[in-house]
């Protein structure tokens, strides 16, 4: 059964990623925290400095890519989610405590948190 989560969960993890930062970037979605339309509307609602977004995403694409790869090459799933798992940690408290949004808001990022302390568990 494990291996059936730890499958889907990869999958899951990796293509909620590449479709947020990519097809979705610039589209409206009720996940965005506070009133934002948009990717980069959402981390100037967070207060983040311009530079954060861009780092971000090409961090998040690149460790979603390397997730992939870790139905090829297992060694690789351990650290990509270990480092998406502190990523998420504070995406989850920017949405629920820094910024007070309703849970339904942080719902994307605390899966994905989730279910990559699953694969560190696994």
């Amino acid at each position: 059964m494990d291996a059936i989560a730890s499958f889907v969960f990869k999958g899951f993890i990796s293509l909620g990623i590449l479709y947020a930062w990519t097809i979705g970037f610039n589209r409206p979605s009720k996940f965005r925290g506070g009133n934002a339309r948009n990717m980069k509307e959402e981390f100037a609602a967070y207060g983040f400095p311009a530079w954060v977004m861009p780092v971000t995403r090409v961090v998040k694409i690149s460790l979603a890519v390397c997730l992939l790869f870790g139905y090829f090459f297992p060694v690789v799933v351990k650290p990509v989610a270990f480092t998406l798992t502190g990523i998420m940690f504070v995406a989850v408290m920017m949405h629920l405590k820094l910024h007070k949004d309703p849970l339904l808001k942080a719902l994307p990022a605390y899966l994905i948190l989730s279910f990559n302390i699953f694969l560190i568990l696994d």
